[in-house]
Order: C-alpha cells, then sequence, then structure tokens
C-alpha cells in the first residue's frame, strides 16, 4: 500500500483561496461602484435613460451576482482546504504518538 504523502505546503496553498476570495470582494465593490456611476450618469427619467436601464440593468446585476458566487466558492474551498489541513496534521501527530509508543 502507498504512503499518504502531504505537501508540506499545503496550509499556504489553501490560504491562497482565502486571499483570492477577499480580491474577489474587492472587485465587486468596485463592479458596486461602475454600476452606481452608470446609473447616475444615464439618469432615471427620460426614454434614453429607461432604454439605457432596460438593457443594461440585468447584466449589470449577473454580473455582480456571478462574482458573489465566484467570491463564496473560493472562500468555501478555502474553508474545506483549512480542515482537510487539520485533518492530515491531526493524522500524522496521531501516527508520530502511536509509533512512538510501541
Amino acid at each position: 500500500m502507498p504512503d499518504l504523502q502531504v505537501s508540506s505546503d499545503l496550509r499556504s496553498k489553501f490560504s491562497q483561496f482565502h486571499e483570492i476570495a477577499s480580491i474577489t470582494g474587492e472587485l465587486r465593490k468596485n463592479i458596486d461602484q461602475i454600476n452606481k456611476y452608470n446609473e447616475e450618469a444615464a439618469g432615471k427619467d427620460d426614454q434614453f435613460a429607461k432604454a439605457y436601464h432596460a438593457n443594461s440593468d440585468g447584466a449589470t446585476n449577473n454580473l455582480s451576482q456571478l462574482v458573489d458566487t465566484v467570491r463564496e466558492l473560493f472562500g468555501i474551498t478555502g474553508d474545506g482546504g483549512d480542515a482537510a489541513t487539520g485533518l492530515f496534521d491531526a493524522g500524522e501527530d496521531n501516527a508520530t504518538t502511536s509509533a512512538s509508543s510501541w
């Protein structure tokens, strides 16, 4: 049976997912600011503003939701990686303790 080997930098690799989630959250803030500028520039009352919003509001909302979902998935992956790393660390500690007690 082959030995299970865990990369020594596993924790740092999974921590990058949290960093990516944070950067994606910043991206969402920028998208919100751009949406605000677009809404202010387009206006609300005249026919051109209504036509603009009819064409762009749905797409900008979809983009915002997509970025939120991506951020969430990166965070979930980072959390899962932290949990897996913790399990590997505990397994290694248990194996060391068991081996030294023989």
